[in-house]
């Protein structure tokens, strides 16, 4: 089987400002996927899956007690994927970049 080595983790960050920024926390989540091939389309999809997971749950803590169709809980989402999109396309570009080896049998 052959494997590209990638880095194994990326950081879903969300600075939430909740009332006023006096009160704005961080929350940090890791998204792993050393177990992932993300120089195929099943990896990626994969990879994205787990980011879109990991941001509805950052989102949830920072706005906890929100219906999920709130404008702040939608806005949180769309705002954090759009900072993770950078932080995929790098562990993809890596991945591909990557000399490839013989994964052992």
């Amino acid at each position: 089987m052959i494997r590209k080595l990638a880095t194994t983790t990326l950081v879903v960050a969300l600075t939430a400002l909740i009332g006023s920024p006096a009160v704005a926390q961080e929350i940090r989540r890791v998204v792993r996927y050393h177990d992932l091939d993300l120089t195929q389309i099943a990896g990626v999809r994969m990879l994205r899956h787990r980011v879109v997971r990991t941001v509805a749950r950052v989102c949830e803590e920072a706005i906890p007690h929100v219906s999920l169709l709130d404008t702040h809980y939608r806005q949180c989402r769309r705002d954090l994927t759009r900072h993770a999109e950078p932080q995929i396309a790098q562990a993809i570009e890596a991945a591909r970049a990557a000399p490839t080896c013989l994964a052992a049998r």
